[in-house]
């Protein structure tokens, strides 16, 4: 399962479209961290996509692309349980991203 958190109702909506279209992954979606860390209480993601704006409390110990206007030059190393994605972002580089964060694991 797939947790997509952002307080804008379009990235929600945009991020869950291009993982619907291109994965068989279960998506839930929530405008904060705090209706996510009851979501994920209930039923724990595989891991979790953050806008930049909304921050990881209480959830920092998953697996995390986090959405970002730029990404830093050498931040791609930084720590193996999180991906930066810069915007603009088109299907195949988010599928792309949830793919190295998993590993090729099985969906």
């Amino acid at each position: 399962m797939a947790l997509i958190i952002a307080a804008e109702p379009d990235v929600r909506r945009y991020v869950g479209e291009c993982l619907r279209m291109r994965t068989d992954l279960r998506v839930h979606e929530a405008a904060t961290t705090r209706a996510a860390t009851e979501l994920a209480s209930h039923t724990p993601p595989d891991f979790v996509i953050v806008d930049q704006s909304d921050g990881l409390e209480g959830l920092s110990h998953l697996r995390v692309i986090v959405i970002v206007d730029e990404v830093p030059y050498g931040a791609a190393a930084a720590a193996p349980r999180i991906r930066l994605l810069g915007r603009p972002f088109s299907a195949e580089q988010l599928t792309t991203a949830v793919d190295q964060l998993l590993g090729g694991e099985e969906r």
